[in-house]
This record gives structure tokens, C-alpha cells and sequence, in this order.
């Protein structure tokens, strides 16, 4: 599911070179061609502060890709009632076209934090690619990495103590954000205690206790500024075995032909059908139970005009005398 387009601009006004916005794109492209190469001109597109959908950005049927120039992107992906957040900057790459998402996300956004500007790689990408392969080579290996980044993200959230994912986590991020000083590695990112739970698979609260148990410890500065990362991520303790590689089970052939097998519109109709049939059944119980409170309403109604013509006849005995008891007195 994609989030609703917002606080986007029209078509591109711009163009950028990517030599200057990027010169690492060029790493892999013949040295005494890198200069050429890097005159390439693309196509350039500024996001508002916001939620934006990427294929809202489309504008040519080639423009597929968009490469972030500068600024933050990030997306936020629900599975049920818990949110996962994943943090892209200048560099990364993004597809601006509809996949298929697996059927257990329940929501899929994604937001420009602050202005963004996009470097669109559609038709003269595309072009350059025909002439310098290397460029093409150098497209997979950002995705590569953008996956190894978010392997490493997978991997942190199974940690056992969430100071160590929270720590781990800020030292990812400044792979790409962070800044060597004198004092430590500075990282300028402001985050909420609810994003960094989005980020490492924690709640809120024990994100605020272990932040706090981090800034006790001298692991980390926080301040206006962002984090002033002191102490390293955890490091292996050697202890961890090797995880055996899960496999497929190659099932046996068995006495039922695949034509035996009912199909997935057959199956679908079936489980109609039953959920009809519980319906119906569950319907004629509701009529049985309201059947059945009719006739006991009706036999406590009868009760209790038998309790009042009783109660009406004794009291007119007492009033009146009875027949019987002056003959029991002769």
C-alpha cells in the first residue's frame, strides 16, 4: 500500500550533473572516462517536508529509479499494530514503480524528512548505461548495499538487550550520516524515542530507559546537536555457533494426481460455501434462542397471573370466611 501523494513538486525543473552530485557513482568507470561520464545530466525533482509516493513521481514511462542527491527519505512499514522504520540518505536508491508488497503489511509510507532532492535515473541514465556499462554496475552495487544495510538492521533487532540495538543502531547510521571529531563520532540526526523502537523493535518506553542507561554509562552524548557516539557496538564474544542453513523438504509422490487436487477457485468456493452454511446455522440459533425466550417470557407471565389469582383468592377467604372451615367447627 502506498501513502498518498503530498508536498510534491510537478515535473522536473532542474538538472543536475552527476559528477557533482555523486561522484561516487563513477568509481568503477575507466579513470580516463570518469571526467565525461561524470558530465551526465539527469533530471532533478525537490520533495516538501511529508508523505510522498514514488510512483506519483513517474513522469516518463523509463523513469524507474531516483537516486536520493540530498536529504533524508524514509519509510515506515506496519505489520498489525507494529511499525517498522527504515532510514535512506543521499545515495540510496529508490524504485518509482508499484511491487508487490507481502500480504502481511498492512501499511507502506513514505516521507521526506525535510526537503529532498531526487536525482531521476529514467531515459539518459539509461543511455549512459549503453555507453558506460561500468555506471550499470555501479546501479546494482548501491542496491547491494542498501540490502547488506538492511540485513544488518534485521540483524540488530535480535539483540537481547535493547541498549545494544539502540547502540548498534546509531553506529549504522553513521556509516552514512556520521561525522569524526576530536571528542567521538558526532551524528546529526534527531530521532524520537518512538522512531528508534520503529528502527530496532522496541516499544517507546524501554527505549527511553535504555537511552538513559547508555547516556549513564558514557556510551553516548545526546544533545541538541544529535549523538556523540563514545562507545563501539557490541562486539562478538566468540560464543555464537553456527546457524544450520534451513532446507527444502522435497516431498515424496503420492497416490493423488495433481488433477485429484482441488484448485485455489475450488478451494475459494468451498470455504464459501462453509461460511455460508455456519452463517445460516448460526443465524437459525439466534431464531431458536429467541424462540425459546419467547416461551419462557410467556411461562413466567402465566406464573406469576397464577401467583396473583392465588394471592386474590386467599385474601378473599380471609375476608369473607370459608365454607369449609365453618363446617370443620360444627
Amino acid at each position: 500500500m502506498s501513502a498518498p501523494a503530498r508536498k510534491t513538486t510537478g515535473a522536473p525543473q532542474v538538472h543536475v550533473r552527476l559528477g557533482d552530485v555523486d561522484p561516487d557513482f563513477l568509481r568503477f568507470v575507466e579513470e580516463g572516462e570518469r571526467r565525461q561520464a561524470g558530465e551526465l545530466t539527469l533530471p532533478a525533482i525537490d520533495l516538501a517536508d511529508g508523505l510522498f509516493d514514488p510512483v506519483a513521481i513517474l513522469r516518463r514511462p523509463a523513469d524507474s529509479y531516483a537516486m536520493v542527491i540530498s536529504g533524508m527519505v524514509n519509510r515506515q512499514i506496519r505489520l498489525g499494530d507494529q511499525a517498522a522504520l527504515r532510514v535512506l540518505g543521499p545515495g540510496a536508491v529508490l524504485l518509482l514503480f508499484d511491487t508487490p508488497s507481502p500480504n502481511l503489511i498492512s501499511r507502506s509510507e513514505w516521507n521526506a524528512a525535510g526537503k529532498v532532492r531526487l536525482a531521476v535515473l529514467g531515459e539518459e541514465f539509461s543511455r549512459a548505461c549503453a555507453r558506460w556499462p561500468q555506471l550499470q554496475r555501479n546501479f546494482f552495487a548501491r542496491f547491494a548495499e542498501q540490502l547488506d544495510h538492511l540485513a544488518a538492521q534485521l540483524a540488530l533487532c535480535q539483540l537481547p538487550r535493547v541498549e545494544d540495538r539502540l547502540l548498534a543502531m546509531l553506529w549504522l547510521l553513521a556509516e552514512s550520516w556520521g561525522k569524526v571529531t576530536s571528542a567521538g563520532t558526532m551524528l546529526p540526526l534527531h530521532f524520537t524515542h518512538e522512531a528508534l523502537g520503529a528502527m530496532v523493535g522496541a516499544r517507546r518506553p524501554t527505549v527511553t530507559l535504555a537511552l538513559g542507561e547508555l547516556v549513564q554509562s558514557g556510551a553516548i552524548v545526546q544533545s541538541d546537536g544529535g549523538w556523540l557516539l563514545l562507545q563501539s557496538p557490541p562486539q562478538p564474544s566468540g560464543e555464537g555457533g553456527r546457524i544450520e542453513s534451513p532446507r527444502r523438504i522435497e516431498l515424496e509422490p503420492t497416490a493423488w494426481a495433481a488433477t485429484d487436487l482441488p484448485s485455489m477457485d475450488r478451494a475459494r468456493a468451498q470455504r464459501q460455501d462453509l461460511l455460508a452454511l455456519i452463517n445460516r446455522l448460526r443465524e437459525e440459533h439466534q431464531r431458536s434462542i429467541s424462540r425459546l425466550q419467547e416461551r419462557l417470557d410467556r411461562a413466567q407471565a402465566i406464573r406469576e397471573r397464577a401467583y396473583e389469582i392465588r394471592d386474590r383468592m386467599r385474601d378473599r377467604r380471609q375476608t369473607d370466611g370459608s365454607p369449609q372451615r365453618a363446617g370443620s367447627h360444627r
